[in-house]
């Protein structure tokens, strides 16, 4: 056979078993030990490999027949070979050999390929097998969360019915609560409306109390002045005297006089002396912490005699701003009590309170039309029939007021915001607002009501027009300092002047148009802080008052 160029291929190399071409047994999961014994388990994984193997069988089987045809061929030629010797064999016997291995070959190739495809889908399955049972694994232990989460949901529902019972059971007892308290409500509600009917009742009393004691004191003031009237047409005297006196006695011309000095030093109110006002050109009243409004006479005969002539009761707490009425000859007192009130100046008697405010009434004014404005603490501002006392708007600027002014129809308000704002007494929001610089402590306007004074606690004072709300001039000194956050300000009776109290007693006065400091008053004055001012109608004469129910008149 070596002669015919043959190559034969060495038994061992078609025996050899390749590893390649046995499947690989797949992995199997352990199974419970608890649940079957080891023969079945046996029995099983004999079962699950013959499932696996079965699908390369034939190519086995195939692979196997051309290996024993290709040893049967072998064995044959070696026996034809020693049967004839050294006979040759015929060149047909060696093609047709040639050509059978040739198949032999080929056939032997295409189950190689089959195989390694074969060997390609099991490594393919034996991958996705893995990849589902992962996937397996993952989903069991979601379907164990989920188990576990809807325990979890069953306990909450459970849960949830029980408080829905327990809710429903409460607002039962609630309702029940709820009927009982507002039966009671109602019951207090007709009580508090009977306290209110007594208390109005008793206010009127109080008001008959002191209009009455009142009228007493002004008996006995009224008999006095009857005995001197007496004792005087009793003397020999002559009780005419020059209507217009010259020299020295004539009076002086009327305009805006800088005070110079302290013509009068008295003490006023128990206490702190919080408001003045002019009530005409020889009266005045103060008004503080001891509750009373006085009248006082300046007596024009006598430099800086002055003479206390009635005091008006009626305020239960600290009086905090003054205003006066000529046409009616009233005076109107705001209060920390909540309330203000309006007094009759000839008779002294209370002719009407003011109580519809929720707090501390800081300051009350003036306006046309038989009404009245005061601002409060509880940041309203209300508007009120000075007749009757009741209220005819209310108005909410959003912060506490500190001073009012009014003129016409319209006021001005300082709040503790740093804002002023100016209202129309026919709208019900702000027509104006300007921020200045501190807390706005006091409002003054002046005659022609084209401007006004105002003092912030930043201890500056500031001119500012009314129509266009620009601050026209600012006032201020390095030794000013302003003493309360409801510290008054004032201007003189022809703007020339401008005056305010410090917290060191003194009294500054500034120029109005050039803004210069024209004097500060302390000598013989005051020695604690100045609370108030309030410029005689005349221009003549300077009122302050200060914590230490001091008041002072300079001139």
């Amino acid at each position: 056979m070596a002669e015919e160029g043959q190559t034969e291929v060495p038994l061992a190399e078609t025996d050899k078993p390749r590893e390649s071409s046995s499947p690989k047994p797949s992995p199997v999961h352990s199974p419970n030990p608890s649940s079957e014994n080891f023969r079945s388990l046996i029995l099983r994984r004999m079962h699950e490999r013959n499932l696996k193997s079965r699908q390369f069988e034939s190519v086995f089987r195939s692979f196997n027949g051309v290996v024993d045809q290709f040893q049967r061929q072998r064995r044959q030629r070696v026996t034809r070979t020693e049967s004839i010797g050294s006979s040759r064999v015929s060149n047909e016997e060696v093609e047709a050999l040639r050509l059978e291995l040739s198949d032999v070959y080929k056939k032997k190739s295409i189950n190689d390929q089959h195989l390694l495809e074969s060997n390609r889908s099991l490594d393919e399955m034996r991958k996705r097998l893995e990849k589902i049972t992962k996937e397996k694994v993952d989903l069991e232990v979601l379907r164990d969360k989920l188990y576990q989460r809807l325990a979890e949901l069953e306990t909450l529902l459970h849960k949830a019915e029980e408080d829905r019972t327990s809710a429903r059971d409460e607002h039962l007892a609630l309702t029940a609560n709820y009927q009982a308290l507002a039966d009671k409500l109602q019951q207090q509600e007709s009580d508090r409306i009977q306290l209110v009917q007594r208390i109005k009742e008793l206010q009127e009393k109080q008001a008959d109390f002191f209009n009455a004691e009142v009228d007493h004191h002004r008996e006995i003031q009224n008999e006095r002045i009857r005995k001197e009237i007496e004792a005087a047409l009793a003397e020999d005297t002559n009780t005419y005297s020059e209507l217009c006196p010259i020299g020295d006695d004539a009076p002086e011309q009327m305009g805006d006089i800088l005070p110079v000095t302290c013509a009068a030093r008295f003490e006023a109110n128990e206490g702190e002396v919080t408001s003045l006002a002019w009530l005409g050109t020889d009266l005045f009243a103060t008004g503080g912490s001891d509750k009373m409004v006085r009248v006082y006479r300046m007596n024009p005969g006598a430099r800086g005699q002055i003479e206390k002539i009635n005091v008006l009761a009626g305020c239960n707490q600290t009086v905090t701003r003054l205003d006066w009425d000529p046409v009616k000859r009233a005076v109107l007192a705001s209060s920390n009590d909540k309330t203000a009130r309006l007094w009759n100046i000839d008779s002294g008697r209370l002719m009407v309170t003011f109580s519809d405010l929720g707090d501390k009434v800081s300051s009350a004014r003036f306006l046309q039309n038989d009404q009245i404005v005061a601002g409060s603490f509880d940041r309203t501002i209300k508007l009120f029939d000075a007749r009757n006392g009741k209220t005819i708007k209310s108005f909410f600027p959003g912060s506490s007021v500190l001073d009012v002014a009014a003129f016409g129809s319209f006021f001005i308000s300082g709040h503790m915001d740093k804002k002023i704002r100016l209202w129309d007494g026919r709208r019900p929001e702000p027509v104006r607002t300007v921020e200045m610089g501190g807390r706005v402590t006091s409002l003054d306007i002046a005659l022609d009501q084209l401007s006004f004074v105002c003092s912030m606690r930043d201890d500056t004072l500031a001119s500012v027009d009314i129509r266009s709300f620009v601050t026209l001039h600012n006032y201020g000194s390095e030794l000013y300092r302003t003493s309360t956050d409801m510290s008054r300000c004032v201007l003189s009776p022809l703007q020339e002047h401008v005056a305010a109290g410090s917290v060191d007693g003194k009294v500054f006065v500034w120029q109005t148009s050039t803004t210069k400091l024209e004097t500060r008053l302390s000598k013989q004055g005051h020695e604690n802080a100045v609370q108030a001012v309030a410029w005689n109608p005349s221009g003549k004469g300077l009122l302050s008052s200060d914590k230490q129910r001091t008041v002072c008149l300079w001139m």
